[in-house]
């Protein structure tokens, strides 16, 4: 890689052993992960922090049987360190319908196949942070949420000017379903009229 001389310091690059060795292990968040979580999410801004330290909270406090919950947070470990968070939402067979009625998922995939009925399904991904360092394990700690979750399409639903993730590279863009609307000029009546009956 040839470097871009900016200053007069030389150019510093930088790997951490454990990228080298082994990728993050994915595990259910506890108690004493909130606050390197809300470590990890600081530079994103106070908002960011509360948001993601009460999903977490929210997950910890809840007693539901573990397959009927409706959202997962998972950390991401390298050395008992935290170093990335994983928050999901668990989506409902109707909320997949009406997703599929206001985007095109029919044409990315069989939505029949990834009912819940089949121990498999959708989900949303609602948290994101994962250290620079250990991006190039993204797509395997993606990958690692779904099978744990027992999930298999993940969604990201994202305004025009929100921030995305680094992870957004990784998804497929569905192009969403034009409204039915009424023609502004109306045609010229035929000048000849015919009708059939069968």
């Amino acid at each position: 890689v040839t470097g871009v001389q900016t200053c007069a310091l030389p150019i510093l690059y930088l790997v951490h052993r454990s990228t080298l060795i082994n990728p993050p292990v994915l595990r259910m968040i506890t108690n004493p992960d909130l606050e390197p979580v809300a470590a990890l999410a600081e530079p994103l801004g106070v908002q960011a922090v509360n948001d993601l330290v009460e999903f977490g909270k929210m997950y910890i406090d809840s007693e539901e049987d573990p397959l009927k919950q409706t959202t997962i947070c998972y950390v991401a470990e390298v050395d008992n360190q935290v170093v990335g968070v994983v928050g999901l939402e668990l989506l409902k067979d109707e909320t997949v319908e009406s997703l599929r009625c206001a985007y095109h998922l029919d044409d990315y995939l069989i939505a029949e196949y990834h009912d819940e009925s089949h121990a498999k399904g959708h989900s949303r991904l609602k948290h994101w942070i994962l250290n620079p360092l250990f991006l190039k394990f993204s797509r395997m700690l993606l990958l690692s949420a779904q099978r744990l979750c027992g999930r298999t399409v993940m969604h990201i639903e994202s305004a025009l000017d929100d921030v995305v993730p680094s992870v957004f590279s990784t998804f497929l863009q569905v192009a969403p379903r034009t409204a039915p609307a009424l023609k502004k000029v109306k045609r010229k009546p035929p000048k000849v009229a015919s009708f059939s009956m069968f």
